[in-house]
């Protein structure tokens, strides 16, 4: 049965065959990078608790939809962008004065930028919220995010005005 199979198998070309089924991350030609991840996932949960949130950014805000976006990026020990798969990566949103309350986040890749993850959820309140974030079975250092707007008026409005002001004053 052996000898068969690698008959059939002795004339393809792996590199030549095309997936009809798309991965959720895509290899780097950087070898160094491509053996570091290898480390993190298949040796070390420990080395995956070093790694940390890089950055959060490009918010983004749907009015009718009531969604709110934003992005963010990790960090490996080494400084270098951790990609990992789509389906490993987990992100929840907590509002700081509601730390039982857990809005539930989906999480996209960017198809620009590689390491850069979209978070899309909707939040139901404005102010400091928690972002805690998990690949595979760990959970990354929380970070702190701030939502400026009431995501449930139709129209942006400030968190808090200044009566007084009648004018702009250069307040920063």
């Amino acid at each position: 049965m052996m000898e068969r199979m690698s008959e059939l198998t002795e004339g393809i070309i792996v590199e030549e065959l095309h997936p009809k089924e798309k991965a959720d991350f895509v290899l780097s030609k950087d070898i160094k990078s491509l053996h570091h991840i290898g480390d993190i996932v298949t040796y070390s949960s420990t080395a995956l608790q070093q790694c940390r949130v890089k950055k959060v950014g490009y918010f983004e805000r749907l009015p009718k939809e009531k969604i709110f976006l934003f992005s963010l990026s990790m960090e490996a020990p080494d400084s270098s962008v951790l990609c990992v798969p789509l389906s490993s990566l987990r992100c929840s949103l907590v509002p700081v004065d509601k730390s039982d309350e857990s809005i539930q986040t989906t999480v996209t890749t960017t198809s620009t930028d590689p390491g850069v993850y979209r978070i899309q959820c909707k939040p139901s309140t404005s102010g400091t919220h928690t972002v805690k974030v998990q690949v595979y079975d760990v959970h990354l250092e929380d970070i702190s995010l701030v939502i400026p707007i009431n995501p449930y008026l139709d129209n942006i409005t400030p968190v808090r005005t200044i009566t007084e002001l009648k004018h702009p004053w250069g307040v920063a």
